[in-house]
C-alpha cells in the first residue's frame, strides 16, 4: 500500500519536498475533486501527536489532523486534504487517476504495512531547483547558532511550566517531566521546534519561498 502525502520535517530533511516545489499545481476544478475523495478516506492509523502546515501561515492544526486515512489502497495523512484544497499541490498521477476516476478494480485488501519508497521516488522526481539551492544555503546556519536557539526554547519551556517529580512517559526516558505535562522538554518540543523555526533558516525558508 503506497503512502504519499509527506512533507519536509527540517533543514536535513532530502527524502520529502517541501509543499512549495509543488504547489498550484492543480486546477481548482480537479482539486475539489480530490478534496472529496480524501474526504472519504478511512480510518488506517491514529497518532498523538498533530501535525502543522508547512506553508507557516497560522493554520490551527486542529486542521492538519492526526491520523492517516486509506482508500484500501493509498494510504495518506489527514491533513493531506488542507494543502490540496487551500494550497492545490501536485500528487503523483498514479493517485490522480484513481481519486478522480475513482477506480474499484484494485486489491483494496489492507495490509499491515505501508511503503514510503513510492513517494519518496515521486519527491525526488519533483524538486524545485530554487528550493533546493536556498535549502543548501540554509543548512550553512553555524552550529553554535542552534544550539543558542534551543538553550533558549528549553529555558523558556521549563520557567513557563516547571518540573515534575514524575518521569517522561516516552519509552526508555529518564527525563523529569514538565509540570502539568506527561513528557519531558524534550519530547515536549518534537517537531514543534521546527514549526516555530527555533532552528534558523527553516522557518523564513518555508515562509518566503
Amino acid at each position: 500500500m503506497p503512502t504519499i502525502g509527506y512533507w519536509i520535517k527540517n533543514l536535513d530533511d532530502d527524502q520529502f519536498l517541501a509543499p512549495q516545489e509543488v504547489a498550484g499545481k492543480l486546477a481548482p476544478d480537479i482539486a475539489k475533486r480530490v478534496v472529496a475523495y480524501l474526504c472519504a478516506g478511512k480510518l488506517y492509523a491514529q497518532y498523538r501527536g498533530l501535525s502543522w502546515c508547512r506553508f507557516m501561515h497560522g493554520c490551527a492544526k486542529a486542521f492538519m489532523g492526526s491520523s492517516e486515512l486509506t482508500d484500501g489502497y493509498w494510504i495518506w495523512p489527514e491533513g493531506l486534504v488542507h494543502y490540496v484544497e487551500v494550497h492545490r499541490v501536485a500528487l503523483p498521477e498514479e493517485f490522480l487517476a484513481d481519486a478522480l476516476n475513482k477506480l474499484v478494480t484494485r486489491n483494496k485488501t489492507i495490509e499491515l504495512d505501508s511503503d514510503i519508497a513510492f513517494w519518496v521516488n515521486w519527491c525526488s522526481q519533483n524538486q524545485d531547483p530554487v528550493f533546493r539551492k536556498q535549502l543548501l544555503a540554509a543548512r550553512q546556519t553555524p552550529p553554535q547558532e542552534v544550539q543558542d536557539a534551543l538553550i533558549a526554547e528549553i529555558n523558556a519551556l521549563q520557567l513557563k511550566y516547571g518540573l515534575s517529580e514524575q518521569l517522561c512517559l516516552c519509552d526508555g526516558c529518564r527525563e523529569r517531566a514538565l509540570q502539568s505535562q506527561v513528557v519531558c522538554v524534550k519530547h515536549f518540543l518534537g517537531d514543534e521546534r521546527w514549526e516555530r523555526g527555533w532552528r534558523s533558516g527553516f522557518h523564513s525558508l518555508l515562509y518566503d519561498f
